[in-house]
């Protein structure tokens, strides 16, 4: 529970850890009364604005129970509201006559403050809910925890009255209107804010994001979106009514979203138009391209994060250079920069031959970037693997969503790598990993397509031309019965005694059309969970 105030705004109660609740005033900060809780009190979850009365968690023989309590008394007004309860949250209405409870069971409830019996629906939010807060006029209370999304209900009702207002993947710490009831503001525990109209539900600003766990974000009535940082940071955000033309806006609007393109005006013609719009824009507004220095530093610091994915890591090095023109005095950056560049995927060798395969815009994993560091001891870019010389440089891995449906992706099923040769035969260095390890099973497919447009498949099949790049010596052979294991290592990050190593197999199929050219290969899953993955691919 937060330290409320007294609607007058002249007092403030809190609550401490020595067991003792305190109302101070204001206006000059001297302590105006001390009471003692009750000892079967174990946390007051909120206080009325009159700060007369509070709902509070409590343990009597029966159990624990969600009652309300005189202030200053202590003593117990009226039943429970709850036996046993889920509770974590709760807020009295603006006029202190109702209170809504929500927690652990994902619903909100919302009572009478006089006699404790519900006065609406009970209302289901999905996810353990660890914020309720009422609207300015008492007519609506919102609801945010454990999912990613705001829920705005009707206190009468119990219905939904906005759609969810949704954050991006991460659990939304806090929630609350402004204080004019025109706004809803949330911030959630990716670091992120984000405010909507609390009429439409529309959003009012971007995601905005902060290089720091956020603390507390609240509007004030001038008003203004303020953030405030673990760090120490404020930042604060003008939402006074745009003083912009109508046209202005639309024209913004248009150049950020691309477009709409005429259909009958060419590609270029439509560009040129965009340029135009936007120095016009520029130099009418150039306020609306500029930003101060120390807000783009944290925006770069922010999606700087530790990145996990290929992707991520590219992202990442942008971000950090741009830090160093930002922020030349901060020491932290180059090192941090110099590591993403290291378990980046290098440059191809412009002197390789174009029989090696060139899978650069295919790659979805660095070496680098593996956990357990798996192929650490793996020789890289031209090499010559089973008297097959080879171009090592990442990972093409393929995998599809499964359950969790949370889980994070990105998600790899397919994977096209261009061709452009005659050969009379393709030598793959593969493997794959997870379960279950079936032989006989289709792990992945290869989709070989040639320049008169006709296709020819090549199943990978569990046994025959690949196995688990983990071997567990008591779980199967260590060869397959059509490829050859070209590479045998030690994971770096994860070794256990049980274990044989780490393997790659090369494995060859033979082109029956020799004369024509091949345009491309498709990677494929195949028709199990395992997830294949090729290294390095050699026409010959």
């Amino acid at each position: 529970m937060g330290a409320p105030f007294h609607r007058d705004g002249r007092q403030l109660l809190t609550v401490g850890w020595d067991g003792l609740t305190r109302i101070w005033n204001t206006a000059d900060g001297t302590l105006a009364e001390t009471i003692p809780r009750p000892p079967s009190d174990a946390a007051w979850a909120a206080v009325s604005p009159d700060l007369r009365t509070a709902v509070t968690v409590c343990k009597e023989t029966r159990g624990w129970h969600v009652v309300f309590r005189d202030v200053r008394t202590g003593n117990r007004l009226g039943g429970a509201l709850a036996d046993n309860p889920d509770i974590t949250t709760a807020s009295f209405s603006p006029d202190g006559t109702r209170v809504a409870t929500a927690g652990a069971d994902q619903q909100g409830r919302i009572w009478n403050a006089r006699s404790g019996d519900l006065c609406a629906p009970v209302f289901k939010h999905g996810g353990s809910l660890t914020c309720i807060e009422w609207s300015p006029d008492g007519r609506r209370v919102l609801t945010a925890g454990e999912s990613p999304e705001v829920k705005v209900w009707d206190a009468t009702t119990g219905t939904w009255v906005l759609a969810p207002l949704r954050m991006k993947n991460r659990p939304v710490e806090r929630a609350r209107f402004s204080a004019d009831g025109r706004f809803i503001v949330a911030r959630s525990d990716e670091d992120l804010v984000r405010l909507w109209d609390a009429a439409t539900g529309e959003p009012v600003t971007r995601f905005l994001p902060h290089a720091d766990t956020i603390r507390d974000v609240f509007v004030t009535a001038t008003p203004q979106l303020i953030t405030i940082q673990n760090c120490g940071v404020i930042r604060a955000w003008d939402l006074s009514p745009t003083p912009l033309s109508v046209p202005e806006l639309v024209e913004f609007a248009r150049l950020l979203a691309g477009g709409p393109a005429e259909t009958n005006r060419s590609a270029s013609a439509h560009a040129a138009d965009l340029a135009a719009s936007l120095r016009g824009l520029r130099s009418r507004q150039p306020a609306w391209f500029t930003r101060p220095a120390d807000q783009v530093a944290e925006w770069h610091r922010h999606a700087a994060r530790e990145p996990s994915t290929l992707l991520q890591t590219a992202s990442a090095s942008f971000h950090l250079e741009r830090l160093t023109e930002l922020a030349p005095g901060d020491s932290s950056i180059q090192p941090r920069l110099d590591r993403l560049h290291g378990v980046l995927i290098p440059p191809r060798d412009s002197a390789t031959p174009p029989q090696l395969l060139d899978l650069t815009r295919a790659y979805t994993r660095s070496f680098g970037l593996l956990p357990r560091r798996e192929f650490d001891g793996l020789p890289r870019e031209r090499q010559t693997l089973g008297g097959i010389e080879f171009d090592l440089r990442g990972i093409v891995h393929l995998d599809r969503r499964a359950e969790p449906a949370d889980a994070v992706g990105p998600f790899h099923p397919l994977a096209v790598i261009r061709v452009g040769l005659r050969c009379q035969r393709l030598h793959f260095l593969q493997a794959t990993e997870g379960d279950p390890r079936v032989d006989g099973s289709v792990v992945a497919r290869w989709i070989i397509h040639y320049a008169d447009s006709s296709i020819r498949e090549w199943p990978v099949v569990y046994g025959v031309q690949v196995r688990d790049a983990w071997w567990w010596v008591n779980l199967e052979p260590p060869e397959a019965t059509q490829a050859i294991v070209a590479w045998k290592g030690r994971a770096a990050g994860w070794n256990r005694p049980e274990m044989g190593g780490v393997r790659l197999f090369q494995a060859t199929w033979t082109n029956a059309q020799p004369d024509l050219e091949i345009t491309r290969l498709e990677f494929r899953m195949g028709e199990t969970a395992l997830k294949p993955f090729v290294v390095a691919i050699t026409a010959e």
